[in-house]
């Protein structure tokens, strides 16, 4: 059997690296990190969604967004953590127009799940 090859574009491996740093972070500790930001919902908080960019990434830690579908779902501001910077436009992944991201519901507040990256490691 043929061994398969993919390739991944230089933007999306960068945001893979995020992740997989995010992961390791919480390790065991997934399921109640992802009960205290509002993703496992069993009563209460709430459950994570899509949201899409509604422009690029701005030089603050917030980005305007539509929420379930691009360009016509609900505009909503989302919050964004970001790992030694506080400019989105400085941090890994970049977010461009149209790019989706996780976010969740704090109590009227809509935060990214994923930590963004300025700290020059990628």
């Amino acid at each position: 059997m043929a061994e398969k090859v993919y390739s991944v574009s230089e933007r999306d491996y960068r945001r893979l690296q995020t992740m997989l740093r995010w992961y390791e972070s919480v390790g065991k500790n997934l399921t109640q990190q992802l009960r205290r930001r509002g993703g496992i919902s069993d009563g209460g908080g709430s459950a994570i969604r899509k949201a899409y960019a509604a422009a690029a990434a701005g030089s603050g830690s917030t980005i305007s967004c539509y929420l379930d579908e691009d360009g016509v779902g609900s505009p909503v501001t989302v919050y964004c953590e970001i790992a030694g910077g506080s400019a989105l436009n400085a941090a890994s992944p970049l977010l461009a127009d149209g790019d989706m991201i996780c976010v969740w519901d704090d109590n009227g507040t809509w935060r990214a799940i994923q930590t963004f990256d300025n700290t020059g490691e990628c």
